[in-house]
Formats: structure tokens, C-alpha cells, sequence
């Protein structure tokens, strides 16, 4: 039952233009685990603390934080596909989202800080 669902979810995402579940699994591996090495303002700062205990518990944090920021944003992917199964292009479901759920003015200013990314 939950393999035959996933699968629906999965091709649903593919038709709307989407990347299949396992490409999302190891995008969460790297943005998660692996991404902290590529970024040189977060590397620095992590060289720059005052004891190893410090710099593991600043680690931990980031890729918890890291895990989240890409979890949530998985949800929103998987959720919106089976909200918006009729919707042509991926690019349209955050926009999409943003004018059926959310009050215009908090919609505006997530379709903003969007553009900026």
C-alpha cells in the first residue's frame, strides 16, 4: 500500500516536471550532511571557535537546521503535487500555493523572498 502510493506520488511529481524520489534522497544526503565543506563563510566560522566541543555542537546545529530547511521543503514539493496534480509546470506551484492558501499581503512577501533565491 505505501509502495503503491509512493510510486503515485513519485510519477505525479515526474509528469509535473519533478525529479524522481531518488534523486530528492540523495539531494537530502548532500544538502543535509555533505554541503557544510563547499561553503567558506560557514567553514570559517566554524575554524574560529574557541574549543573542539564548541565547533561539534555548532556542526550538529547546522546540519539539523540544514536537515530541516530541506525536509520542509520536500513536504511542501510532495504536498503541493498531490494538492496541484492538473499543474503544467513545476516552476508554478509556489506561486500557485501562495495565491489559493495564503493571505495576500504574507503570499506577496513569500513570493518576494522566493525571487531572491
Amino acid at each position: 500500500m505505501l509502495a503503491c502510493s509512493i510510486h503515485a506520488v513519485t510519477s505525479q511529481f515526474q509528469a509535473a516536471g519533478g525529479n524522481p524520489l531518488i534523486w530528492m534522497i540523495s539531494g537530502f544526503l548532500v544538502w543535509g550532511f555533505f554541503q557544510i565543506g563547499g561553503q567558506l563563510a560557514a567553514v570559517t566560522r566554524f575554524l574560529t571557535t574557541t574549543d573542539d566541543k564548541t565547533m561539534k555542537r555548532a556542526l550538529f546545529y547546522l546540519v539539523l537546521f540544514q536537515c530541516f530547511i530541506y525536509m520542509s521543503g520536500s513536504i511542501i514539493a510532495l504536498g503541493s503535487v498531490i494538492l496541484f496534480s492538473t499543474i503544467e509546470k513545476a516552476d508554478m506551484i509556489i506561486p500557485t500555493l501562495c495565491m489559493e492558501y495564503l493571505h495576500p499581503l504574507l503570499g506577496g512577501t513569500v513570493i518576494a523572498a522566493a525571487s531572491l533565491l
